[in-house]
């Protein structure tokens, strides 16, 4: 009961060096070096060298330091695996964002190209089709142009045909009318002539010449054969007609 230092963190009485005796084989930081000549902890103990009651209280003691520095150690390792969890996922979401906007950008980017060259092709097939066009109108002109110039030659023709048909027509009407026209005037002028044949003969037989005598102007004979009674008005010839 003679040793004892509280709470100070060493053992005092005789025979002690205090910290000047820690080493490997200390406990604790207690200043009592076993492998200087004291003998084992229990023959100590059972000497009464040490305090036992202390020696527990002392190693409770440091055991709830040991505790709480490692828990504080703990706690601070925790701290600092959250500060670099934290930093780290920090810096993962900074660069993720930076490969977002630099993945957007070149997406923009590409985009873009790609939108000029699909207006530059489109621009050149525009003006393509345009030549296409224009040149399949010119063809189109020229073929509807060639194709209007037969028809019209087919029309042309065709009127010509049709008027010499009409002519040819009008041309055989016309001989069939004249020669219709003639026929009535050659039986006109035949029966005219037999009227007026009879006329004169009986004209003749007023005069009491014979048709047969010499005299009569029907025998074409005699002193009389170019004599002719007069004739009346209503005796007159018939007027001549040409081409008959």
């Amino acid at each position: 009961g003679g040793y004892g230092g509280g709470g100070g963190g060493g053992m005092g009485g005789p025979g002690s060096t205090g910290s000047n005796l820690g080493g490997p084989d200390a406990f604790g930081g207690l200043g009592v070096n076993v492998s200087s000549g004291f003998g084992t902890w229990n023959e100590l103990i059972a000497g009464g060298v040490v305090d036992r009651s202390y020696i527990e209280q002392e190693a409770e003691r440091r055991k709830q330091e040991i505790d709480r520095a490692m828990e504080n150690q703990i706690v601070q390792l925790e701290n600092q695996c959250q500060e670099q969890r934290t930093s780290v996922q920090q810096q993962a979401e900074y660069h993720t964002q930076m490969a977002e906007r630099q993945i957007e950008s070149h997406k923009k980017q590409h985009q873009a190209h790609v939108t000029r060259q699909a207006e530059m092709q489109a621009y050149s097939i525009l003006q393509r089709a345009e030549m296409e066009k224009g040149r399949l109108g010119q063809e189109a002109a020229r073929a509807l142009s060639q194709q209007s110039e037969r028809e019209k030659a087919v029309i042309l023709h065709e009127a010509m045909r049709q008027a010499e048909d009409v002519w040819r027509a009008s041309q055989r009407a016309l001989l069939e009318q004249a020669q219709k026209q003639k026929a009535e005037i050659d039986v006109q002028a035949r029966k005219r002539t037999e009227e007026v044949e009879a006329q004169v003969r009986q004209a003749v037989s007023r005069v009491y010449i014979s048709p047969h005598s010499a005299a009569s102007p029907l025998s074409g004979g005699g002193s009389f054969g170019s004599y002719a009674p007069p004739l009346t008005q209503q005796q007159q010839p018939p007027p001549t007609i040409e081409g008959t």
